[in-house]
């Protein structure tokens, strides 16, 4: 992934993580919404929302998410997997498909 944005501090993501893992989910979505104000083009900002919101049963939220996400960065390649993965829960498989072959194009090689 490029830097060509300003990175939202780990203190404000781990920090929704940690209220998720509470069982708030409402309450992570508030502090990513907060952290997404403050640091717009953070892209793993935009990837934690979609988490929660997948959790929520949100995935048409967690699809644009993911959207805005990849919109700042197209080769996150976390990004793109969720993406496939949310798509495919949406009954999407064609569409999943192609996210998963854009995602192996750019995957690490193996070591």
């Amino acid at each position: 992934m490029s830097s060509n944005y300003q990175t939202a501090p780990a203190s404000l993501i781990s920090a929704a993580i940690a209220t998720l893992r509470r069982g708030d989910g409402s309450g992570a979505l508030a502090q990513l919404n907060e952290a997404a104000r403050q640091y717009p083009t953070d892209p793993n900002v935009k990837l934690n929302m979609a988490m929660v919101l997948r959790t929520q049963g949100d995935l048409p939220g967690a699809l644009a998410a993911l959207n805005s996400a990849l919109a700042i960065e197209p080769y996150f390649f976390m990004a793109l997997i969720s993406k496939g993965a949310v798509l495919e829960q949406m009954g999407q498989t064609r569409q999943a498909a192609q996210v998963y072959g854009n995602a192996l194009r750019i995957a690490p090689p193996p070591e």
